[in-house]
């Protein structure tokens, strides 16, 4: 038996510099045990490397240690404050707050601050609170938030990209940052963090690659 399917081939991690463009190929016939295999593998993937589903995804990573310190929002200065801030536009109403350890999914968008410039956006990025995965001002300004929560944070150049910059000059060296941020979900414990990792559209495709599996045989 086979399957007629538009194929999407998207980057599953990528660096401010790329563009994210799907290249789509379509009106594909597979065999039914290859679109299958495809699908376990692709599941594996994502798994044990831990990559958000968003094709849009990418990991902000730091140059400088980080800090916990949370200081007054409006008195943020660029070029002088060294300290994060934030301000909540919505309060979550989710009941877990959210702590290190955590899996968190959040939307964002990120400018350089003040000017307004937009550098990133992505949807649905995944990752663990505290693990060091992403750079310190995002990681330290999302402890507290719950589920629903909109924060603001601004971040220095100390906790982000400092001295060296990045995106081939997109984020110049010494820049401020502004994520406007909306928690989606936190995942707490083993099993709901693999869950939150793997993504819910992966997981009902390998739902219904197993149903698919499974009625192959009636299919003669």
């Amino acid at each position: 038996p086979t399957l007629v399917l538009q194929i999407s081939v998207l980057p599953t991690r990528a660096s401010p510099d790329s563009a994210h463009f799907p290249i789509c190929v379509d009106m594909v016939r597979l065999p039914l045990l290859l679109v299958l295999q495809l699908a376990f593998a692709n599941l594996a993937v994502a798994f044990l490397a831990g990559h958000p589903s968003s094709p849009s995804s990418w990991i902000l990573f730091s140059t400088a240690e980080g800090s916990n310190s949370l200081s007054s929002f409006d008195a943020y200065t660029p070029g002088e404050s060294d300290e994060l801030v934030f301000k909540d536009e919505v309060i979550g109403s989710g009941e877990e707050v959210a702590e290190e350890g955590d899996t968190l999914t959040v939307d964002y968008k990120a400018t350089l601050y003040p000017s307004g410039k937009q550098f990133a956006q992505n949807s649905e990025l995944v990752f663990e609170l505290g693990a060091g995965k992403t750079m310190p001002g995002f990681d330290n300004g999302l402890v507290g938030a719950r589920v629903g929560t909109k924060r603001v944070l601004r971040v220095p150049p100390s906790l982000a990209y400092g001295e060296t910059g990045a995106g081939m000059g997109r984020i110049p060296p010494n820049a401020d940052l502004e994520f406007e941020c909306e928690v989606k979900g936190i995942a707490r414990g083993q099993f709901d963090s693999i869950i939150a990792k793997i993504g819910t559209k992966r997981l009902i495709g390998f739902a219904v690659c197993f149903a698919a599996l499974a009625l192959t045989p009636l299919l003669g």
